[in-house]
């Protein structure tokens, strides 16, 4: 029983990375051009990893938005987190 699951962890985990691959493929591009018209919120969402990553030592709150709010209202924390770490 044990192998199985440890068989489907691999596969999982295999055909995870395969999917992550074949994305960056696809979009290469888009990881150094220099987005300057955004007709949508990447913009805010660009801002709220910029601060993750410039201010990752004090995270509890946002001052850029609504006069301040606690950071885990400004966006979902995982996305912006992942993405300063990344960048």
């Amino acid at each position: 029983m044990a192998e199985s699951g440890r068989k489907e962890l691999q596969r999982a985990l295999a055909l995870s990375v395969f999917l992550f691959a074949l994305n960056a493929w696809i979009c290469h591009k888009l990881f150094v051009i220099e987005f300057t018209h955004l007709h949508n919120n990447a913009g805010a969402f660009m801002a709220i990893s910029r601060f993750y990553r410039e201010h990752w030592r004090d995270l509890a709150w946002l001052p850029w938005f609504d006069v301040g709010k606690p950071i885990e209202y400004a966006y979902q924390p995982l996305l912006p987190a992942l993405t300063a770490l990344l960048n």
